[in-house]
């Protein structure tokens, strides 16, 4: 399934990525209504920004272009306070004096961390931000040629990388488990095993199933090879495929 991205580009974020690569996704609650959130990110006042915010109703808006750092995951690397990157508990954000912002992605939720009946993410929300970690470990793959590992080190919350600043966020009711089953292909879901594979060859532009499978999208050769025109048979003389 397809989703649309609603754009709402925000001034807020570094101009690439100071030579690093993605190699995170960070997720985090708004603390308030998706609307104010998405507004108060693009305010040039705020000094903050995420790459995605993904609504209740499942609708995402983007505001960061991947290829840029938003300024959501700041971590200082001279200064020892609230910020401090080893003050981390993810081993990869404490063992890296970057600024955490240049090698992550961000992914904040419409939400509360505590408030009874907003604290957990609605059915809509979950399988927009399921669909939204895949597309962008494709778009990872895609522009830096690098493989987000789908584990609880490389996808995590806020809390992980400022535990002192921000210990509720994305709070005690996000579903982690759930996720990362999904994502790994291990679990139900609505996208489980599928996912829809766009090629252009020579013009010819088709699509074909695949499965996600640790971050990388498979096909079967047989599909692919037939949409490009070929002719696939099996000799069971020889036990061979043959392709004409």
């Amino acid at each position: 399934m397809e989703r649309k991205i609603i754009r709402r580009m925000s001034p807020n974020h570094f101009n690439g990525r100071g030579g690093e690569t993605p190699i995170m996704i960070v997720n985090h609650i708004t603390e308030g209504a998706v609307q104010g959130a998405v507004s108060w990110l693009c305010n040039p006042a705020s000094k903050a920004s995420a790459h995605f915010v993904v609504a209740r109703n499942g609708d995402i808006y983007q505001l960061v272009d991947i290829r840029n750092g938003s300024w959501c995951n700041g971590t200082a690397i001279y200064s020892k306070g609230k910020y401090y990157y080893k003050n981390s508990t993810n081993s990869i954000v404490r063992g890296k004096a970057v600024n955490a912002n240049l090698f992550t992605v961000s992914i904040e939720h419409e939400g509360y961390s505590y408030k009874e009946g907003r604290g957990a993410l609605t059915e809509e929300q979950y399988q927009a931000t399921l669909w939204l970690h895949r597309h962008i470990i494709n778009e990872v793959k895609s522009k830096y040629h690098h493989d987000i590992v789908v584990d609880r080190e490389h996808i995590i919350g806020h809390y992980e990388v400022a535990p002192k600043e921000k210990p509720n966020c994305p709070g005690p009711l996000f579903p982690w488990d759930r996720l990362m089953k999904d994502l790994q292909n291990k679990g139900g879901g609505a996208m489980d095993n599928a996912s829809r594979v766009k090629f252009d060859f020579n013009n010819k532009k088709f699509t074909v199933d695949g499965k996600l499978i640790d971050g990388h999208n498979y096909v079967q050769a047989r599909e692919l090879l037939e949409k490009l025109g070929y002719t696939v048979g099996w000799d069971n003389a020889l036990r061979e495929i043959k392709i004409k």
